[in-house]
């Protein structure tokens, strides 16, 4: 059977074949779904092209808007497994790191690393947090998972939970979530920014900035943002030691030790909580 494409109107396309032609009762009701709408392209229909009689448009058809968003054109629920929305638009942290910056671009623990670092970093911690998934809803389906000797709850769908507190993207728990922040994902990316560059970033420049040099060295801006990482998670990364700086991790434990390395794809090789380690430009990480 070869499958060929037609134009059925000026806003329909129709991949079918005369062996197996598509529904004219669904091509109908895509029609008039897309009557009036701002399609970049004629809406297409798929050759397993069909129409479900609960549902409000037909399924396996691809629609291009200019400037809306329009749900229902997935024909099902989104993050159902079966419909997919795209935007143009840029990642969410790259957004809200970008707006920060600018409108705090005079803060000195801002301005200190340019906005690309402070994008790849957040997007690292992001990625992180959100076990490698960037999703803000759970998607491993219901269950109970161990943290700590406790066990703790999981529901499909509902905001991402990693124990003992954390919430979405971010894993957001101190301070805890508001509900904005747990259902929806931009407001949950836009507070963890404003963790990280703010309420990390600021204790993390004072404990550098009476040893900076003008301009800053690469050196010090790796312990910077290192330290800012460390901070994210919990406890700090340095102290200033005979001249220099010197990885000393404090306020954490040892299941925590290699955040920092995890974030930023470095390879420290930590001998313990308090325990002092050499710092080398092997350990600055990416974008310094």
């Amino acid at each position: 059977m070869t499958v060929v494409p037609r134009e059925v109107s000026a806003t329909v396309r129709v991949f079918d074949s005369p062996q197996a032609p598509a529904d004219a009762a669904a091509v109908a009701a895509l029609e008039a779904g897309v009557a009036g709408a701002d399609l970049a392209a004629p809406a297409v229909a798929l050759p397993d092209f069909h129409h479900k009689g609960d549902k409000e448009m037909p399924s396996s058809i691809t629609i291009a808007t200019e400037g809306t968003v329009r749900p229902t054109y997935t024909s099902a629920s989104l993050n159902c497994g079966r419909a997919l929305m795209a935007l143009d638009v840029e990642r969410p942290a790259v957004t809200a790191v970008t707006d920060f910056f600018n409108r705090n671009a005079t803060l000195p623990h801002v301005a200190l690393l340019a906005l690309a670092v402070w994008q790849d970093t957040l997007r690292r911690i992001i990625l992180h947090e959100s076990a490698g998934r960037l999703a803000q809803f759970e998607t491993r389906g219901a269950g109970r998972r161990a943290f700590g000797g406790q066990l703790f709850g999981h529901e499909n769908d509902m905001p991402m939970f990693g124990a003992p507190a954390g919430y979405g993207l971010g894993q957001l728990d101190n301070p805890a979530v508001n509900d904005d922040e747990a259902w929806s994902f931009f407001e949950n990316v836009r507070k963890a920014v404003r963790i990280a560059m703010q309420d990390k970033a600021l204790p993390a420049f004072n404990s550098v900035q009476p040893h900076l040099s003008t301009p800053p060295t690469r050196r010090q801006l790796a312990v910077f943002r290192r330290d800012v990482v460390r901070r994210y998670n919990g406890g700090t990364e340095f102290r200033f030691q005979g001249g220099d700086f010197e990885i000393f991790p404090r306020q954490t434990n040892a299941a925590r030790l290699g955040y920092p390395n995890t974030v930023l794809g470095t390879a420290v090789v930590y001998a313990g909580v308090s325990v002092a380690v050499a710092f080398t430009a092997a350990d600055f990480g990416p974008g310094i």
